[in-house]
């Protein structure tokens, strides 16, 4: 979860601005190392929203998160959503039409250690998420670690 799911909590923490963990469902399956290769968690915020997500780098890579909420579903899905230098990723708007944005590959590690690049020197225009941001995705991947670590670690 620490290593697979991490991008995937920081999508649900952006998406959902100051929401806490009310409950989660999860499971991981663990390496011989210790390092996660898959996790499946689902979670409801206090806010009402609800996550589904989805994670493998174990016999097929695999990610895919749907948040759901008062005022629709978000959707990113594919074998590529998160590590997206493979293929075109897409993220699909559900509410009362579909929107669908496409997204071409690239590299997201590159553009992290650009960003960091730039605000290590003082670009005022390099992004940095917000220090509640960081501090919700944290309390987010504590909640769904204590949970599987809770149930055994069991397999996705």
């Amino acid at each position: 979860w620490l290593d697979v799911g991490c991008y995937l909590a920081n999508a649900v923490s952006w998406a959902t601005p100051g929401s806490s963990v009310a409950s989660v469902t999860a499971q991981a399956r663990m390496g011989s190392t210790g390092i996660d290769l898959a996790v499946e968690a689902d979670l409801r915020l206090g806010s009402g929203v609800e996550a589904h997500l989805l994670a493998g780098i174990d016999d097929v890579e695999r990610q895919q998160l749907t948040v759901t909420g008062e005022h629709g579903t978000l959707t990113l899905d594919g074998a590529d959503a998160f590590t997206s230098w493979h293929a075109d990723s897409r993220l699909v708007w559900s509410a009362r039409t579909d929107h669908v944005e496409h997204f071409p590959p690239f590299d997201p590690y590159r553009l992290m250690v650009e960003a960091v690049g730039r605000r290590r020197n003082d670009d005022p225009g390099a992004w940095l998420p917000p220090l509640e941001e960081s501090l919700q995705t944290a309390r987010l991947m504590e909640a769904v670690s204590t949970r599987w670590a809770a149930t055994g670690g069991s397999s996705p």
